[in-house]
């Protein structure tokens, strides 16, 4: 049976032409390769440590690579029909070339045709030709150096944006002119709240619904709540969790460095703090009595009662720590009548060992 497809085009044989119809199937391997199972993996570990836009780069680059090689496979083709005329004035060695230095050279100079100008073509074919790579070329090297910029910019986005804060400080500092005591203490100020990584933890679970802010919170405070006796409830009413919940939902985090007051002896106190890191020192009228580490907390009196704070709590170390104040702390056991009973009760006992402690002084 004859087949309907020449043995000769222009000079370019059924082979060849068969070959470059081919070639126009090549657009599908961006599909299948994603569809690889090895492939998901190396993508998803190459995102975590390069970010979201490396690999938007690689297809955009392997494009360009693809362009020039059509180019110099075109231009050799076109080159040949009219007989490589003009070749060998831009290259000498030209008639003595192999094969894979003609690719090679063919090849050089169709990345120059996609930048500046690199072969001079010689015939009006391979002018046309050479246009039309150097359009689609300068499309495509615009698309990659946006994408390398976006590549850029999507790698730990977080600790560039810290670099920019501290830099925003510094010469705020230095517009109002302040000490280098105080640019030191805010700069350890920003260092204990982002680390390296500036991010807003309250507006990011703003922007989730209550059931992740509530989980998030927990794994965060969970244990600085069950080191606390009054916060304990065992009802096993199916609203523990829930209870559990609702207080780690209304906790927000403070960060304190060396010789910062968290509260002092004397001051009207409407919230307790927990200790998530960090060390703090306790004054009782002016003499240290203990310091307090991880863990711990402070403030519950002035929670459950509205007396005077009776003692000084100094930062030591950088220190973090998350507040529960009497309005948030109200708001939760309202809905628990079993923990509101309770924490009444607290109250009444201690406002009665103030009065017995202010009879015999």
């Amino acid at each position: 049976m004859s087949s309907n497809v020449p043995h000769s085009i222009n000079g370019c044989t059924r082979g060849e032409f068969l070959l470059l119809l081919g070639i126009l199937r090549i657009y599908r391997i961006p599909t299948k390769i994603s569809r690889n199972a090895l492939f998901a993996k190396v993508r998803l570990f190459l995102e975590r440590m390069m970010g979201m836009g490396f690999f938007k780069v690689l297809p955009i680059a392997f494009g360009i690579f693809f362009l020039a090689h059509l180019d110099a496979c075109v231009m050799y083709l076109i080159g040949r029909q009219s007989g490589f005329t003009g070749w060998a004035a831009i290259w000498p060695q030209f008639k003595e070339s192999s094969m894979y230095q003609i690719y090679t050279w063919t090849l050089f100079q169709a990345l120059g045709n996609i930048f500046p100008m690199s072969f001079k073509p010689q015939t009006a074919p391979e002018q046309a030709i050479a246009i039309i790579f150097i359009v689609v070329g300068a499309v495509l090297y615009a698309a990659f150096v946006g994408y390398v910029s976006s590549a850029a910019m999507s790698i730990n986005p977080s600790g560039r944006l810290y670099n920019q804060k501290i830099e925003e400080l510094i010469d705020y500092v230095k517009w109002k002119n302040l000490g280098e005591e105080t640019k030191e203490k805010l700069i350890s100020y920003y260092e204990t709240k982002y680390r390296g990584k500036f991010f807003e933890e309250d507006t990011l679970l703003t922007d989730m619904n209550e059931s992740l802010r509530e989980e998030i919170a927990l794994h965060n405070t969970q244990r600085l709540i069950e080191k606390v006796p009054f916060l304990q409830r065992y009802e096993a009413d199916g609203r523990d969790e829930i209870f559990y919940h609702r207080i780690a939902s209304v906790l927000h985090a403070r960060y304190f460095i060396p010789g910062d007051f968290i509260i002092k002896q004397g001051d009207s106190g409407n919230e307790m703090y927990f200790i998530l890191s960090g060390k703090v020192n306790v004054f009782v009228n002016g003499t240290k009595v203990v310091s307090l580490y991880d863990g711990a907390y402070i403030g519950e009196v002035s929670l459950i009662t509205r007396h005077l704070r009776t003692a000084t709590v100094m930062a030591v170390l950088p220190s973090v720590l998350y507040k529960l104040t009497r309005h948030d702390f109200q708001a939760v056991i309202d809905e628990f009548p079993d923990m509101k009973s309770r924490i009444d009760k607290l109250a009444r006992d201690a406002e009665r060992m103030v009065r017995q402690a202010e009879e015999r002084s």
